[in-house]
């Protein structure tokens, strides 16, 4: 079955009624294992198109993040640190183009919403606020890949590049989950002013 589903999709497949869907709906959306995106439809009201969240993963037993440890660890061993470092940095590159494709026809707070529904689709769980000189807050209460930052700092690096070429504007990191905080905070300038701000965004990384 799809990962992303709306209230009629999911009531064919189990079949039963929409309100009794959107009754469990409303109870998992509580207990914060589900969320979902708004999406404009040709006709009609926009769609909410419902998905599970990074929290609701501890549900179901997987070994993903042991596994991306091993890996990294065996290239490291086996080519060699530049080579681990290579595979991160691709990884991201990847990532980027990826979702670049996605908000290409999007612009302005357009593309930064989008940008977060991107997010929350890989299990940030993140929100967006709005700064009374035209930037934004993006704040992440949750970092899918946080084992992995632990022990490889280069995660993170990556991170901020790809959000930088993804909105293609200024991004920069205030704190970060891997850090020791609770969420991680970004700050993204529309205006193309950059003086100074590199500087700024890469000493918060040693936060």
């Amino acid at each position: 079955m799809k990962g992303r589903l709306t209230v009629e999709e999911l009531a064919g497949a189990i079949g039963v009624s929409k309100v009794c869907i959107r009754r469990h709906l409303d109870l998992l959306g509580r207990d914060e294992l589900i969320a979902f995106d708004v999406e404009k439809q040709d006709r009609g009201r926009p769609a909410h198109i419902y998905y599970l969240t990074a929290k609701s993963e501890s549900l179901f037993p997987t070994g993903y993040a042991a596994f991306a440890q091993g890996m990294l660890k065996q290239i490291g061993r086996q080519f060699g640190e530049q080579a681990m470092h290579a595979t991160i940095a691709g990884y991201a590159e990847e990532a980027s183009t990826t979702f670049r494709g996605e908000l290409e026809h999007k612009s302005g707070e357009e593309r930064i919403q989008g940008f977060v529904a991107l997010l929350n689709r890989s299990g940030y769980e993140a929100n967006v606020t709005a700064l009374e000189n035209g930037g934004y807050v993006v704040e992440q209460r949750n970092c899918p890949v946080l084992a992995l930052a632990f022990e490889h700092k280069q995660i993170c690096e990556e991170e901020l590049r790809v959000y930088r070429n993804i909105l293609d504007v200024e991004v920069i990191r205030e704190c970060r989950i891997a850090g020791g905080f609770s969420s991680c905070i970004y700050k993204v300038f529309l205006s193309q002013d950059r003086t100074g701000v590199h500087a700024q965004s890469e000493a918060s990384l040693e936060q």
